[in-house]
């Protein structure tokens, strides 16, 4: 959705004392947003060589008998998507040893997996039907190894939250292998939205696998 569209929107309806109260505050907003997303980016993925590194690091998390986490804002649309793939390609492929779940910063209102998500999820056999949202904590990030985030936000938001476990936390997108690091929340953006970032998400656990597997036959 463009930033246009989202002003209007959110202007809607509203006073023009409300509109001039407000935008500031909005613009502050999606500034601060902007900064974060760019400070990230040049400090961690800016070129392919970091990006590379970054790669091989979190690869090195998974060593073993390890726990793989994924992180989205609510866990009900990219994160469970992500984990019931990924168990689904582990078996799929006969790999053991490594265990999957995904959670949220968030705790949603609704806490299960909007339609638009269930239904999309079918094109990639996934099942989000009975799937209920986990609100990540200390103790379920002491037990992963590897946490996989999906965008800026995300990050920042781990990081102030958890910042003794930063060193386990790493981009899921690194494995798309190009320079744009986020997968866009497709939240109330239509099926269409869910299919891209579904088949992104796929696209880069399908990638993740092959490395993890290349390392343990290495």
């Amino acid at each position: 959705m463009s930033t246009l569209h989202t002003i209007s929107n959110k202007v809607a309806d509203k006073s023009l004392t409300e509109i001039v109260r407000q935008s500031p505050r909005f613009i502050q907003k999606q500034l601060f947003r902007r900064s974060v997303r760019f400070y990230y980016y040049q400090k961690l993925h800016r070129t392919p060589t970091k990006r590379a590194a970054r790669r091989a690091a979190a690869i090195d998390c998974l060593s073993g008998d390890d726990t793989l986490l994924f992180v989205c804002h609510g866990n009900i649309c990219r994160s469970p998507f992500a984990e019931w793939y990924t168990k689904q390609e582990l078996n799929s492929r006969g790999i053991e040893g490594v265990t999957v779940d995904s959670a949220g910063f968030q705790s949603p209102s609704d806490p299960t997996s909007p339609q638009d998500a269930v239904t999309t999820a079918t094109n990639w056999d996934v099942d989000l039907t009975d799937h209920h949202s986990v609100q990540a904590d200390a103790e379920i990030l002491n037990e992963s190894d590897l946490v996989l985030l999906m965008d800026y936000k995300n990050y920042y938001n781990f990081i102030t939250a958890f910042p003794k476990f930063s060193d386990r936390i790493f981009f899921l997108r690194l494995f798309d292998h190009g320079s744009e690091m986020e997968l866009t929340d497709p939240y109330n953006n239509g099926t269409d939205a869910f299919e891209t970032v579904y088949e992104q998400i796929a696209h880069c656990i399908d990638s993740i696998l092959e490395e993890y597997s290349s390392s343990v036959s290495g």
